[in-house]
């Protein structure tokens, strides 16, 4: 997660941001934007952008928790089951933020033809992917990882 979050997010012409950069960059276009137009509904946005920073917060508190959890010898599983649904709250609410709720930007972008546009899909750059990854990675290791408990020596050696 971390290092999809340092990678390029956006990769379109010209353009060119990693994740950390996201709330700088695209907040002081919206700051811009918002003060040609519909103020408060830009400044809403551009605040919920550092909602991302919620995807390296989580991915440094599972670093720190799950070990503190095997040296109590207890499971990891909640902190493996909330860290991937924080990172994909953080996701949803920055989608949500930008997909619901008219403003002037939104209808300057749509009247854009769609041939000028790159898809969505063509300006992710791999950051996106390595982050959706360890989303992916993040759930599933709730399910396929053993819960913690007392360990069988099969040689005997209580030592280990």
């Amino acid at each position: 997660m971390l290092g999809g979050f340092a990678l390029i997010w956006v990769d379109a012409p010209l353009i060119g941001l990693r994740g950390f950069q996201l709330p700088y960059e695209v907040g002081s276009a919206l700051e811009t934007a918002g003060s040609l137009g519909d103020e408060e509904a830009i400044t809403g946005k551009r605040w919920l952008l550092w909602v991302l920073y919620l995807l390296p917060l989580g991915a440094l508190a599972g670093l720190v928790l799950e070990p503190l959890a095997w040296k109590h010898n207890r499971s990891g599983r909640r902190v493996r089951l909330v860290v991937p649904l924080l990172w994909v709250f953080a996701l949803v609410v920055v989608a949500a933020s930008f997909a619901f709720g008219d403003t002037w930007v939104k209808s300057l972008i749509e009247s854009i033809p769609d041939s000028w546009l790159p898809s969505p899909i063509e300006v992710m750059g791999p950051g996106v992917w390595v982050t959706l990854g360890a989303i992916a990675l993040g759930l599933a290791s709730v399910w396929t990882t053993k819960k913690a408990g007392p360990q069988s020596d099969p040689a005997g050696d209580a030592d280990g």
